[in-house]
């Protein structure tokens, strides 16, 4: 009899090893990017005076940067979260939006001074935006993005910009794009909106305005002393992210989006740490 129950124990025994061995974790490939991932968001708002439909003659700017030091991860030596500002004409059709555009039309100092203007809004956030793809090139796909700016704006309709929603994210040179023709070439109107789609790419909606419940205005307008950058950014004598309620009701928080996007993390004492200091 109790030799009956040692045998019986042993198949018992190897009969749940073997089971266990044929159950065994099989990794599964990435799935591809869902359908509520690819939301466009163009930007139909037009400046005050509304949008311009005459073009200049394309002005390149051919020259290496005049770019300030930039930051690398002090964990991993790479340089991170790079925006290139493309003004001399792009080839996406290797992209979503499958299209190639031309120049932007604004000037070489016209130029600078919306790159100095991107890199003020997004001062302390984590990004840097420049116009030296050397710089660029050397993140990693998943570091860095591209904003085009050009006055082809006919293969999408009259906008000041569009962009995917979370494209950042993606990591597959989906650009966004601002229409600097429409925008009257005028670089504070241009600076903002660069702001503005970069904002879309990084994960923003826009800022709206609700009363009582109500949406009243897809783009917050602010005052006339301050407008959010996502929201009617082209009214206030300044323009600053902001807090407050998107187009679905949900309380948005501009900075702390970036911010998170840019690689820092918050404590959840509402200390916020850049990357590269964790």
């Amino acid at each position: 009899m109790k030799t009956t129950l040692t045998i019986t124990l042993l198949v018992f025994l190897f009969s749940c090893k073997k089971e266990v061995e044929i159950i065994a974790p099989v990794e599964k490939p990435m799935p591809p990017i869902a359908v509520a991932d690819t939301v466009i968001i163009a930007d139909t708002i037009q400046p005050p005076g509304g949008f311009s439909y005459t073009k200049r003659k394309a002005n390149l700017l051919n020259q290496k940067s005049w770019t300030k030091k930039v930051q690398k991860d002090t964990l991993t030596g790479e340089y991170k979260n790079v925006v290139l500002l493309e003004f001399n004409g792009y080839d996406a059709t290797k992209t979503m939006w499958n299209v190639k555009v031309g120049a932007s039309g604004s000037t070489p100092e016209e130029q600078r001074a919306i790159v100095d203007s991107a890199n003020k809004y997004y001062k302390y956030k984590g990004f840097y935006f420049t116009l030296d793809e050397e710089l660029y090139n050397k993140c990693r796909p998943d570091k860095r993005f591209r904003v085009v700016l050009t006055d082809d704006w006919e293969w999408y309709g009259a906008a000041g910009g569009v962009a995917y929603r979370n494209s950042f994210f993606w990591a597959n040179e989906t650009p966004a794009f601002v229409f600097t023709s429409l925008l009257k070439y005028n670089v504070q109107y241009i600076g903002r909106a660069v702001a503005h789609e970069a904002g879309h790419a990084f994960g923003l909606a826009h800022q709206s305005l609700w009363v009582n419940g109500v949406k009243v205005n897809e783009y917050n307008p602010g005052n006339a002393a301050m407008c959010p950058i996502m929201g009617y950014l082209y009214s206030g004598a300044v323009a600053e992210w902001y807090t407050g309620l998107d187009p679905f009701g949900n309380k948005q928080y501009d900075g702390r989006i970036i911010e998170e996007a840019g690689g820092g993390k918050y404590d959840g004492q509402g200390n916020f740490k850049p990357w590269g200091t964790y």
